[in-house]
């Protein structure tokens, strides 16, 4: 339910932001519009009066009716222009309205959280820890979760950051945690993915620790006290049913490492933020 719920509140933020956009979008004025009226209110009269001077003065062409007769008509000749005009950008304006509104029709909303099951007795309802501690193979399981009624296609993971924390408690981004004792990395799916409306994609991730690197051969933790803090950082992409939309996403969550007695292992997760990025 706090998940649900978590979801159904994404969703209605981003929905009302977009529409706020849309609005504004709205009421502001078109500056293509605008431009093109000052210029025409500007260079009008001046050719009017060339017209003008031109019939009276010169006598190219045999003079045909008066000058008032043709001051009216290039007068009507400049009016339907700017009529023109004004119908032509209105219309693609509307035009660009209609596509956006349905964009934000089929758009999937799309979050992430991670699967692993909960500590107990944990203060912290999204801490969650590994079910083994031992040093074999293991594995982080996350979905992404579709909180929208429209279907999330063509969802792909473009790529994995890797932080550490420092003494300040901030993150520097690093290449890989190999160095740390620690192999971290995301199985892909070779098919194209697609999530129903409400419906969720499990991901697995291995988590590796090797404990030659992690220890020195004291036993002593090798980076220091008795923890170990590191982000993982995923970005993935997806796009709408139509596939003319693609959005970007990004899943980030923390892993401390606790090492206990004997050498023991316990690996605390939790969330850290979901995000879109700008496509």
């Amino acid at each position: 339910m706090l998940f649900a719920h978590v979801g159904r509140s994404l969703r209605l933020a981003v929905g009302n932001a977009n529409c706020r956009k849309e609005k504004d979008n709205m009421k502001r004025p078109n500056t293509k519009i605008i431009l093109v009226l000052i210029l025409i209110l500007i260079v009008s009269p001046i050719i009017t009066y060339l017209i003008a001077f031109i019939c009276k003065n010169f006598h190219f062409i045999p003079p045909v009716g008066s000058v008032d007769a043709w001051i009216g008509f290039s007068g009507s000749i400049i009016g339907g222009g700017i009529a023109i005009i004004v119908l032509y950008f209105t219309v693609k304006q509307e035009h660009e309205i209609i596509e956006k509104q349905t964009e934000l029709s089929i758009r999937p909303y799309i979050y992430c959280k991670l699967k692993n099951e909960t500590i107990e007795n944990s203060a912290n309802d999204k801490e969650i820890v590994l079910k083994k501690t031992s040093y074999n193979d293991e594995f982080i399981e996350w979905a992404m979760i579709n909180s929208s009624n429209n279907i999330a296609n063509n969802i792909q993971i473009k790529c994995e950051q890797y932080y550490i924390e420092l003494k300040d408690q901030s993150y520097k981004q690093v290449d890989s945690l190999e160095h740390y004792g620690i192999s971290l990395y995301t199985i892909l799916h070779t098919n194209a993915i697609f999530i129903p409306p409400y419906g969720e994609q499990l991901w697995k991730t291995n988590f590796i620790v090797d404990k030659d690197v992690m220890f020195n051969k004291d036993g002593a933790f090798k980076w220091g006290g008795s923890s170990f803090v590191f982000k993982h950082a995923i970005t993935y992409c997806f796009s709408n049913i139509l596939n003319n939309v693609k959005y970007t996403g990004k899943f980030e969550y923390a892993i401390n490492i606790n090492v206990g007695r004997e050498k023991k292992l316990y690996f605390h997760l939790h969330s850290l933020s979901n995000s879109m990025l700008d496509t």
